[in-house]
């Protein structure tokens, strides 16, 4: 399978154009609120389950209540959407059954995104800088391009229970989850995620310097990729993470809670922390090794520092 445009064409099945949304709607919170619904191909319609919307892009042109979830019957949207609104839920009718080939980029608050499928040629979900309080849920991402990223997270989101499984797509380059918290973020949490088959299973950017809100990384599952984690693991929660079958690790960092992470079938032996030299374990059985990183004992860990 190639991750090229062609490859982003499907065979059958309802189809949209491939378009780009960049709307700014206001969030009325005294606003009416009702289910809207939406079916690839649909004309003339309400927003009703009798009639239903076309597409994402026209919920967005034509639907300006403060409404509740938003659910996208089968089909395949062809669609780059921007969310600049808040309180935006997008649903599935049925789990799965629901793919965008696009992406989704979230710059409002308390915004929902539950159980989609990405074939993307660039970054399938970006929650960005400004956004807080949003929810990106049980989604999976099948295909991305030569350099494409699963999950893009700079705003405010819980991350919980995605996958991103590219083990059967020739891209070069990509990254499963890549968190570059902005500055003011409240809060970031991934749990539960899986990733596979990525040149980078998570990378960690520009938490340097003052982070206001929590990172939590906790019980994410990263397997048969180039790299399992690169970054520093400065300013978060990092535990009870999973790495298999991965080339190698690349982290550090100082001023984190690190616990009860495992390393499993990790081809490269000299794998290394940058933070502290005397932290590196080649002699380690290769079959099973667990992430020692030097850091100050914060929110849990030995006086050392050391998981």
């Amino acid at each position: 399978m190639k991750c090229e445009m062609c490859a982003l064409t499907p065979s059958n099945g309802p189809q949209t154009t491939l378009q780009t949304v960049r709307l700014e709607m206001s969030h009325h919170p005294g606003g009416s609120r009702r289910d809207v619904y939406v079916q690839v191909g649909a004309s003339d319609g309400d927003g009703s389950r009798e009639r239903p919307y076309g597409g994402i892009r026209e919920v967005l042109e034509k639907h300006r209540e403060d409404w509740g979830q938003v659910f996208l019957g089968p089909g395949i949207y062809r669609e780059d959407v921007v969310i600049e609104r808040d309180g935006m839920w997008l649903f599935p009718w049925k789990q799965y059954d629901v793919v965008v080939e696009g992406s989704i980029t979230i710059k409002g608050r308390g915004n929902a995104i539950r159980g989609l499928s990405f074939r993307s040629l660039d970054r399938a979900i970006v929650v960005a800088a400004g956004a807080e309080g949003c929810e990106i849920q049980n989604n999976r991402v099948l295909e991305l391009g030569d350099g494409g990223v699963g999950l893009h997270l700079e705003g405010g989101a819980f991350a919980i229970g995605n996958v991103v499984d590219l083990q059967g797509c020739d891209a070069k380059g990509t990254t499963g989850v890549r968190v570059q918290m902005a500055s003011g973020v409240e809060a970031l949490c991934l749990d539960h995620n899986r990733i596979a088959g990525v040149g980078c299973g998570i990378r960690i950017l520009g938490l340097h310097g003052e982070i206001p809100g929590p990172l939590r990384l906790t019980h994410n599952e990263v397997r048969d990729c180039q790299i399992g984690v690169q970054g520093a693991l400065d300013h978060l929660i990092f535990r009870y993470n999973h790495i298999w079958r991965c080339d190698g690790m690349e982290v550090g960092g100082n001023a984190g809670a690190i616990a009860g992470n495992t390393i499993h079938h990790i081809s490269d032996g000299s794998w290394k922390v940058d933070s502290d030299p005397d932290q590196i374990f080649p002699d380690t059985p290769a079959i099973q090794r667990t992430v020692h990183v030097a850091c100050d004992a914060a929110n849990g860990g030995d006086p050392k520092g050391r998981s």
